[in-house]
């Protein structure tokens, strides 16, 4: 089994957000037993904060549905 730590933020409102135990049912089933160790962070947000973050990482000017960003792992890590 994987430790598995998640920081999760909730910046929208609104009926029908995923429970902190949706996320984390969800996060283990992808990560499964690839690891033994993994952090996730994941924030939820409204329309008007994905658009300005897409923009502003991706230069598109809409919002869109998931931003992911790597790791900056050190080298001594698999």
């Amino acid at each position: 089994m994987t430790d598995l730590r998640i920081d999760l933020a909730l910046a929208a409102d609104g009926d029908g957000l995923p429970t902190e135990a949706d996320f984390r049912r969800w996060v283990g089933a992808a990560i499964g037993d690839r690891r033994p160790a993994a952090e996730v962070s994941i924030r939820v947000v409204a329309a008007p904060e994905m658009r300005s973050l897409n923009k502003r990482w991706r230069g598109k000017d809409r919002p869109t549905n998931v931003l992911a960003f790597p790791a900056e792992l050190p080298d001594s890590l698999p």
